[in-house]
């Protein structure tokens, strides 16, 4: 019986770290999932205010971005930019890449997405 009892708290110290261990990384990813709909949230925010803020600058020239495949591409480039997986030269350059002649416009929309 002396060696049942020791096994039994071996195995419950076990279960207890590989049980706290689980807990950790659920915690981390909740947070992760946390801050990034939070990210997201601010972003569609901004994207909302986009548009206006943007219309009044000067030089701006509202970019022809009419298609659904447009407007996901240019989602898809204002959030890598936003979120600091770009530059603002590379977000200029895609811009102007898709749509020449808007170099200005494209600079404009970068200065307002990073304030």
């Amino acid at each position: 019986m002396k060696c049942t009892a020791p096994r039994k708290i071996q195995l419950t110290s076990l279960a207890t770290i590989v049980l706290a261990c689980f807990l950790t990384a659920c915690t981390s990813q909740q947070m992760n999932d946390s801050v990034n709909a939070m990210s997201q949230k601010a972003f569609e925010y901004k994207l909302a205010e986009l548009t206006g803020e943007a219309s009044e600058a000067p030089d701006y020239k509202a970019i022809p971005i009419e298609t659904a495949a447009d407007q996901n591409w240019f989602i898809d480039l204002a959030y890598r930019y936003y979120s600091k997986d770009i530059s603002q030269g590379q977000f200029i350059q895609e811009g102007l890449r898709r749509f020449p002649g808007y170099g200005e416009s494209f600079a404009i929309l970068a200065g307002l997405l990073v304030e």
